[in-house]
């Protein structure tokens, strides 16, 4: 395993272990905002590997898959938002990136006049 899953896990414990209890957003906030520094593939299947199984006492077979995000995601499309007044559209950019096992999809959206 590499340092930086070890530094990530090493963190995820120290967290979950300082505070008494937790409930779903405490535990989603721990998980997520160090799972974030997990870039690399290897590093995300290690994570995975060790919340299946955190004692490491039974031999787990899990499948990665690779995703490419479908082509007819568009890169440009309008959208018409209607008020009581006038109906508006709105130009809405795609723009999608991958990280390690994780693949994002961030959309901006403007005014057309």
């Amino acid at each position: 395993m590499s340092k930086n899953f070890n530094r990530v896990k090493k963190s995820i414990l120290s967290e979950m272990e300082s505070a008494r209890s937790h409930d779903g957003e405490s535990w989603a906030h721990i998980m997520l905002t160090n799972s974030q520094r997990l870039t690399s593939v290897e590093d995300q299947k290690a994570f995975w590997f060790w919340i299946m199984d955190p004692t490491d006492e039974t031999d787990i077979d899990l499948n990665f898959d690779e995703y490419t995000p479908k082509e007819d995601i568009p890169a440009i499309f309008n959208v018409p938002v209607e008020d009581d007044e006038k109906t508006q559209t709105i130009e809405c950019h795609n723009e999608v990136s991958k990280n390690g096992l994780t693949t994002y999809i961030h959309m901006r959206c403007s005014e057309i006049n």
